[in-house]
């Protein structure tokens, strides 16, 4: 079948799962915790349908000029304090929701141990929805239930990795609906599921405590600086723990245990997938950073309907328009894909101690990419910034 070939480029956006009107697809997970399609032959009867909505079998479809670009942050402090970057996301909810009084946003979220996509309708649920994680969520039916929401005329925001906003575009037939608005991420990769959960699960063991939270991205105020890279696990006794060399985020820098069709990525360029991109902005800007640089929101507008929602965001937040060239300057995510370190997967990789022997052996990367990252904490953010892409410009 079709659909079972070349599965190293399959990005598991479950697309075909939710077409399948026989239940002949189900997505199984492989070693590292990433889901690929399986299909039942006996339930199977050869429609096709799969196979023509597949990502991986069909051409991009989106262009690259265009290009109407924003950078900075929202206007309140709360907003910038308690996102990733600058707040676009929260205030992009906000716009949807000043419009319309019933609306659903489909975006990630830390869930027992795993991250997945669940469904909210008001912006006071945002808080479960912010911030980055650097692990491939699972979908499951989302693309289905988005598909319902859209025929009972729901206003729906669905948020997700370029490749999952594919999957979707692919799953609607690339059909324009006035009440669907998708956001797709800059996004380098993501890091194994199947060792997230693990992590987690030696956390619990080692802190005899319940992980209740996950932030990838903790903004903390020491030494008369902003910090906005470390991570904070909270427990279900209340402790919390802050971490700078986190076993699990160190994989995913060192892009150790990605997806394997994020190393041969096809969405790191400037056919985005979503109505709209957002990443980080990472360049000083003294209108945005004079109170310490806390993280800068980027906004890519793609679509006329992306446009549309990225003009609403003036009255939200205090932004500049920039070019594409600017973001591509700063953004990996746009040039090309990450390269595949050099590992071997441990056969116990599925136990909770062969994860953690595996992720200390790698988390650190290679002896040249540690002495990087020691002299860069020791500089000023914008110094830190300017050494990482030099580094990465030349070893391009």
């Amino acid at each position: 079948m079709d659909l079972l070939n070349n599965l190293k480029a399959c990005t598991g956006c479950t697309a075909c799962a939710n077409i399948c009107a026989k239940g002949a697809i189900t997505m199984i997970p492989n070693e590292f915790g990433f889901l690929y399609p399986s299909v039942d032959l006996n339930k199977c009867v050869d429609c096709g349908l799969c196979h023509k909505i597949c990502p991986k079998e069909n051409i991009l479809k989106y262009p690259h000029e265009g290009k109407y670009v924003l950078y900075g942050v929202s206007r309140k402090e709360d907003t910038i304090l308690s996102s990733s970057s600058g707040g676009a996301f929260s205030e992009l909810v906000y716009a949807i929701e000043q419009q319309y009084e019933n609306f659903h946003c489909y975006a990630a979220t830390f869930v027992n141990g795993q991250v997945k996509h669940i469904c909210i309708s008001s912006s006071k649920d945002l808080c479960r929805q912010k911030k980055s994680k650097y692990t491939q969520s699972y979908l499951s039916d989302t693309f289905s239930r988005i598909k319902e929401d859209l025929s009972r005329h729901l206003f729906v925001l669905f948020v997700g990795t370029p490749c999952q906003v594919d999957g979707l575009n692919n799953y609607l037939r690339h059909k324009n609906y006035s009440n669907l608005l998708t956001i797709d991420l800059l996004c380098t990769g993501a890091c194994s599921p199947g060792l997230f959960t693990n992590h987690i699960k030696y956390l619990e063991q080692k802190n005899k405590q319940k992980v209740i939270g996950y932030d990838m991205r903790k903004k903390v105020y020491i030494d008369g600086e902003w910090h906005i890279m470390k991570s904070e696990i909270l427990y279900s006794n209340g402790d919390e723990e802050l971490k700078d060399k986190d076993l699990f985020i160190g994989c995913f820098r060192q892009h150790v245990a990605f997806r394997e069709s994020c190393y041969q990525c096809k969405y790191t360029n400037t056919h985005r997938a979503g109505d709209i991109t957002l990443g980080d902005y990472w360049k000083q800007d003294n209108d945005f950073t004079e109170k310490g640089f806390r993280g800068i929101s980027v906004i890519i507008a793609n679509t006329e309907v992306g446009k549309i929602w990225a003009k609403k965001l003036n009255k939200l937040m205090c932004l500049k328009e920039t070019n594409i060239e600017n973001i591509i300057e700063q953004q990996p995510a746009l040039r090309n894909p990450v390269e595949k370190p050099n590992y071997n997967v441990p056969s116990n990789i599925s136990t909770v101690e062969g994860s953690v022997k595996f992720m200390k052996r790698y988390y650190r990367g290679p002896l040249k990419i540690r002495i990087l990252s020691a002299i860069s904490h020791m500089l000023p953010n914008n110094l830190s910034t300017m050494l990482k892409t030099i580094y990465y410009s030349l070893k391009k």
